[in-house]
C-alpha cells in the first residue's frame, strides 16, 4: 500500500517572445494498493488498485492552431483482479481489469487542426497469457486480450459510449522460440489485431490484420565481453494494412516487411 503526494507547477510560454502564456498549480494525492493471496504452492490470486496524475501537457505540435495550450493534469486510475499458476517451466495469467485515462483527440474546426481533451477512456478488458518452456529446447509466449474501450464524461454526453479510435475489442500473439544450441536461438511470431474503428466519430472501420516475423539470437564473446547479435525481420509477408492512432482521426498505412540488425554488449 502506498500514498504519493504531489506538488505541481507547470508553466508555458511563447516560443518567439518568451513571454508566459498560461500557468498550472496542481496538488495530487494518489492511493495504491495490492493483495495477493496463495491458497495453494503455485497458484496466486491478486487484485490490485492504483491512482496517479499524469502531467501537465502543452500542445508542442506546430501543426495545431492551439500550439501552445496548456491541459492541467487528470487523473488516472487502473483496477484489476486475476489469477497466476506457476510451475518451475511455465507460468499461466487470467486477469480482468479496468482502466480509466483522459481523452485527447483531434478536431478540425474551419479548416484548422485542434488538440482538444474532453472527458475519458473507460478500457474494460480480459487477458489471458502463458509463457514458459513446453518442451526440451522450446519456449513458447502467447496472449489473448478482450478489450471493451470506449469515452465517457464527454461535453454533454456528446460522445459518450463512442468507441475509442484505433484500439480493437480483439487482439493476440502467440511466439516460439527454439534454442538450436547454448548460444544460438530462432523465433517466429505471429501478431492479431482485430477489427477497429479509425475516427472519433466511428464512421470508419478499420479492418483486423495479423502479421508475421522471424529472428534469430546469437550469443558470442569478445574480448572476453559477452556479445549478443540479434536479427529480425518483421511483417515477413510484407503484408499491406490499415492503422489508426487512437484518439485522432489519422489512419496510417501499415509498416512495410522490415529488417532490423541489432549488437547488445555487456550482461
Amino acid at each position: 500500500m502506498a500514498l504519493q503526494r504531489r506538488d505541481n507547477d507547470f508553466q508555458a510560454f511563447n516560443a518567439n517572445t518568451g513571454e508566459r502564456t498560461e500557468k498550472s498549480d496542481h496538488v495530487s494525492t494518489s492511493p495504491s494498493f495490492a493483495l495477493t493471496y496463495k491458497p495453494v504452492e503455485n497458484l496466486s490470486l491478486y487484485i490490485s488498485h492504483s491512482e496517479g496524475y499524469t502531467r501537465a501537457r502543452s500542445v508542442t505540435d506546430i501543426s495545431y492552431a492551439n500550439y501552445g495550450e496548456l491541459f492541467k493534469p487528470v487523473k488516472n486510475k487502473q483496477e484489476e483482479a486475476g489469477i497466476k499458476y506457476q510451475n518451475s517451466d511455465m507460468l499461466a495469467t487470467v486477469s480482468m481489469f479496468k482502466v480509466d485515462q483522459g481523452n485527447y483527440y483531434d478536431e478540425t474546426l474551419a479548416g484548422k487542426k485542434y488538440l482538444r481533451r474532453d472527458g475519458k477512456n473507460e478500457y474494460k478488458g480480459l487477458e489471458a497469457s502463458i509463457n514458459g518452456k513446453f518442451a526440451k529446447q522450446w519456449n513458447l509466449t502467447g496472449g489473448l486480450m478482450y478489450l471493451d474501450a470506449k469515452r465517457k464524461n464527454t461535453a454533454n454526453g456528446k460522445y459518450d459510449g463512442y468507441y475509442v479510435s484505433g484500439v480493437a475489442k480483439w487482439s493476440g500473439i502467440v511466439a516460439a522460440e527454439y534454442e538450436v544450441n547454448a548460444n544460438t536461438a530462432i523465433v517466429a511470431r505471429m501478431i492479431y489485431n482485430g477489427e477497429a474503428y479509425g475516427t472519433n466519430a466511428n464512421k470508419v472501420r478499420i479492418p483486423s490484420y495479423t502479421t508475421a516475423d522471424l529472428g534469430m539470437t546469437y550469443k558470442t564473446n569478445v574480448a572476453g565481453m559477452p556479445l549478443t547479435l540479434r536479427a529480425m525481420c518483421h511483417n515477413v509477408t510484407d503484408k499491406n494494412y490499415w492503422i489508426a492512432r487512437g484518439g485522432s482521426n489519422v489512419i496510417g498505412l501499415s509498416m512495410p516487411r522490415t529488417f532490423m540488425l541489432s549488437a547488445q554488449i555487456g550482461i
